[in-house]
């Protein structure tokens, strides 16, 4: 059987929702507000099946109804977990991510976007090559630089990583909790092998840690310059006062 058609069989037809400006990864939760009508429809087909969605991006956040062109190439097969209804016609909903999967092609845009997506592997438990293992570890180190320089970095999260092994995991679960830029996660999200993925991440995070040395120089100089003018103002208080004590 050939590799078109065996892809063939392997893809599924799945509701889909659309998000704007933020990004769902494999195996972690996220939870959003939606209110178009296509993607209510899309959510409700969903809750009347097996609770199973396609989330995607767009890439431009202010297309209220865009196509196949304005949408990312690679999203992720999700479940849905909670569904609060919201006032204005809203829905705060709670997914989980299940596996990343490519847009092949919509198979319906009313009145609901629907569409075939092709699941892409997950992490297994073969062992790490050698490369992968070097670039976990340059990772992990560039991380600890990282949590130098941001003191709100979560404890927990820290705790999470140290416990991953899979070079997929890491990347996604970091790029998911750091990265601020949607674009970024989304790179990451649509890169598919783990060792690319970790690469791509370290080369992110060093711009980060780049901008953060320089955050942390700067908050150094205005302090120090506020302390100096704090002296200063000190110091001339003083020598007013001891001039007018002295009638000068």
């Amino acid at each position: 059987m050939q590799k078109k058609d065996l892809q063939s069989k392997s893809m599924i037809n799945l509701p889909v929702i659309l998000l704007r400006g933020i990004v769902l990864f494999p195996n972690m939760k996220l939870s959003f507000d939606i209110g178009r009508k296509k993607s209510l429809s899309a959510l409700n087909q969903a809750i009347n099946t097996d609770q199973t969605v396609f989330i995607v991006s767009q890439k431009n956040v202010i297309e209220d109804d865009p196509n196949i062109e304005d949408l990312y190439d690679i999203g992720v097969v999700a479940k849905v977990k909670q569904v609060v209804n919201q006032p204005g016609n809203r829905v705060h909903l709670l997914v989980e991510g299940k596996s990343r999967a490519k847009l092949c092609y919509l198979t319906q845009q009313d009145p609901f976007i629907t569409a075939n997506v092709l699941p892409m592997e997950q992490c297994n438990a073969k062992p790490l090559t050698s490369e992968e293992k070097a670039a976990v570890r340059t990772l992990k180190s560039i991380l600890n630089q990282y949590i130098q320089l941001s003191p709100n970095f979560s404890p927990s999260l820290i705790s999470e990583i140290s416990l991953m092994s899979c070079p997929s995991d890491i990347a996604d679960c970091l790029a998911a909790n750091i990265l601020e830029n949607y674009e970024d996660r989304q790179a990451i999200l649509s890169i598919k092998e783990p060792l690319k993925r970790i690469e791509k991440l370290i080369l992110l995070l060093l711009d980060e840690l780049e901008v953060l040395s320089i955050e942390e120089k700067l908050n150094i100089k205005l302090i120090n310059d506020m302390e100096q003018n704090k002296r200063e103002f000190y110091l001339r208080e003083q020598i007013r006062v001891i001039s007018e004590e002295l009638g000068l």
